[in-house]
């Protein structure tokens, strides 16, 4: 009897084993989308693995019973498109579905596209004599058909300032801003202007500030420059009453400074995209090869989109130990920012000829505004937590729960070098 009891036994643990793991999803840099999942199989990429537990959950099958997890193992996950996440993919709250990291390992999801095949910079006239040499040069890479645009560059994990006027930190003060004719006055430049057709002027105005694409520039009589802006953010910033930059106020005008030009390119450390051949122009500090450095220009704006609808809502989706890395944040190239505050741009904004509105009678102005775009949005969604999880190199915002949500936690994550806010939670008005 022996013999069968050892094999009652063997067939009793090698089924257990398998109720353990049966719920379990396998995903490696190194997999193939068209494997199985199992540990010694793994699939590709996460998005694969979310279609799998949906049909788990769809189907009714034994794999959904009990918890749903997608282990990523240790390596890189680069997304071509963002994470969607729906209603179908809803667990329990006794069978929820987790994304996590294998072990004691961080896997990455990232928006990011390394830039290779740099080389010396030569026969350009806007780069000074004195830098020719020092300057490198690389083809922006391509998604699909298009090349990658950005406003963010990162050199071996550390974010590169974009070539600007002045050192990081330093501005200028203006002369004058005349709402009438819509231009800002400042003091004449020590650099030529005349090719740099992507110039953004940076405004410093009380608590917020304007990105503004430079449209012209001319002197006035003084010598200085009258700098115009390209719409819609010409409109905004010279309309909206509140706030608008300080001319002879108690501490003095306010401040400002130009950037994004191959000419202000000057500074060891400092990057430029040239527009519209995409080229990448970098003056590596130290005067390093910047071969041997990995250099990442984020690809995509919104790496996870958890988004359900109020009737039917996304529930229990969690995420254990995961790395959120390089995601974008183009709009200010396309239409300018101006902002209200919070980061919340101005989508219009004037003063009001007679003042007031039904609701509030001694109003003088009017804004409408738009929330700021996020790494990982939620909307219409319970119970979707993130645990020891890392969000960086963000150029936005890092995670917004943006309306409809409820019971969802965020514990013992780290933000680090985030463009905007960390967590931003809830709406108003309708819209924004």
């Amino acid at each position: 009897m022996r013999p069968l009891q050892h094999s009652l036994l063997s067939i009793f643990i090698s089924a257990a084993a398998l109720s353990a793991t049966s719920g379990n999803i396998y995903v490696s840099p190194a997999g193939d989308d068209r494997a199985d999942g199992s540990i010694n199989a793994p699939i590709k990429t996460p998005s694969e693995a979310l279609r799998r537990a949906r049909e788990w959950r769809r189907l009714n099958s034994p794999e959904a019973a009990d918890t749903i997890q997608i282990i990523l193992a240790d390596g890189n996950y680069t997304l071509s498109e963002s994470l969607f996440i729906r209603p179908e993919d809803s667990g329990t709250s006794s069978s929820p579905t987790i994304f996590r990291s294998a072990n004691d390992s961080k896997a990455v999801i990232s928006g990011g596209t390394e830039i290779k095949g740099w080389g010396i910079a030569k026969n350009d006239p806007r780069i000074p004599n004195a830098l020719i040499g020092k300057i490198w040069v690389a083809d922006a890479p391509t998604k699909g058909h298009r090349i990658v645009e950005t406003r963010q560059l990162y050199v071996d994990g550390k974010k590169a300032q974009r070539a600007s006027q002045f050192a990081p930190g330093v501005m200028d003060r203006m002369i004058d801003f005349n709402t009438s004719d819509r231009t800002i006055t400042v003091p004449n430049t020590d650099f030529d202007i005349a090719e740099a057709n992507s110039l953004e002027m940076v405004v410093h105005q009380r608590w917020a500030i304007a990105i503004l694409r430079v449209k012209d520039m001319r002197h006035d009589s003084k010598g200085n420059l009258v700098v115009s802006f390209h719409d819609p953010e010409s409109r905004l910033e010279f309309e909206h009453p509140w706030p608008q930059p300080v001319i002879g106020g108690e501490k003095g005008n306010s401040s400002y400074y130009f950037t994004n030009a191959l000419q202000l390119l000057d500074t060891p450390g400092e990057w430029y995209q040239d527009y519209p051949s995409g080229k990448i122009y970098y003056y590596p500090e130290d005067g390093s090869d910047p071969n041997k450095s990995k250099i990442i220009a984020p690809a995509l704006e919104t790496l996870v989109r958890i988004d359900g609808n109020p009737e039917r809502k996304v529930c229990n989706v969690k995420f254990e130990n995961i790395s959120f890395e390089y995601a974008s944040w183009l709009r200010p190239s396309m239409e300018g920012h101006v902002t209200l505050q919070g980061g919340f741009r101005l989508l219009d904004a004037y003063k009001l000829a007679v003042p007031g509105l039904p609701e509030k009678a001694e109003l003088e102005n009017q804004a409408w505004i738009a929330r700021p775009e996020a790494a990982i949005t939620v909307s219409n969604s319970s119970g979707i937590d993130f645990h020891n999880c890392l969000f960086t190199h963000l150029a936005a915002t890092g995670l917004d729960y943006v309306a409809g949500d409820s019971d969802c936690n965020v514990t013992e994550c780290s933000f680090t070098d985030i463009g905007g806010t960390a967590i931003q939670i809830g709406t108003f008005p309708d819209g924004g």
